[in-house]
């Protein structure tokens, strides 16, 4: 791996100095891949301020400065602004034009639209996980709970009712519903996390997280 790639931290903030990232390269689209050790089913959101960040180009190299999103809604992200520092030159990034956007915890990755095309013009997601062998993305179309209709608070409040998961390229909506039943489909192929799966109070929706890095990490 390059030694690039190994050197390779987000800018740190205080909110961030508890977190360590470790960079990987995968050969399949050729981008880097970052574990975030504080993600889970709670919705990420872009942010339109400026913030310490980092952007991927295509060609792999890294470039640090500050980030925001420009044109996004929700986490339906269009693309990015970049810039060194304040008063420094504004670039766009869209999804064609970069690999992977990082900041203040988020790691937005580039998936062509197409994974069977890995040419093919691309989009931005929000990663919940993501793994050499198995990822989990933000749905953008992805309802929360919220309050119920008597103005309680509904169970699990604030977690996303679906995600997509990401496993070579394939890329399913799994439901909170189904969704055993889909990460047994998709993740049986690891006898070790097969096994692992039957312990009921770990294998569920809300600890979709450790479920993805014990796939990831015993593959």
């Amino acid at each position: 791996m390059d030694k690039k790639f190994n050197n390779f931290k987000y800018p740190k903030s205080n909110i961030m100095k508890q977190l360590l990232f470790t960079l990987l390269l995968i050969s399949q689209f050729s981008f880097a891949q970052i574990f975030s050790t504080n993600q889970h089913l709670k919705r990420s959101s872009v942010s339109g301020q400026w913030l310490n960040g980092t952007v991927m180009l295509n060609d792999g190299s890294m470039i640090d400065g500050q980030v925001r999103g420009y044109i996004f809604k929700g986490n339906d992200v269009k693309s990015f602004r970049f810039r060194e520092k304040k008063g420094a030159e504004v670039l766009t990034y869209r999804p064609d034009d970069c690999k992977q956007v990082g900041y203040e915890g988020l790691n937005i990755i580039s998936l062509p639209k197409n994974l069977k095309k890995p040419q093919s013009k691309r989009r931005f997601y929000i990663a919940v996980y993501y793994g050499e062998h198995f990822s989990v993305l933000q749905n953008p179309k992805a309802n929360s709970t919220s309050t119920d209709l008597t103005g309680g608070l509904s169970l699990n409040s604030g977690e996303m009712q679906n995600v997509l998961a990401l496993k070579g390229n394939q890329l399913v909506k799994v439901n909170r519903l189904n969704f055993k039943k889909q990460f047994r489909k998709m993740l049986s192929d690891n006898k070790e996390w097969a096994q692992k799966a039957k312990d009921k109070k770990w294998f569920k929706y809300s600890n979709v997280y450790d479920v993805a890095d014990h796939y990831n990490t015993t593959k």
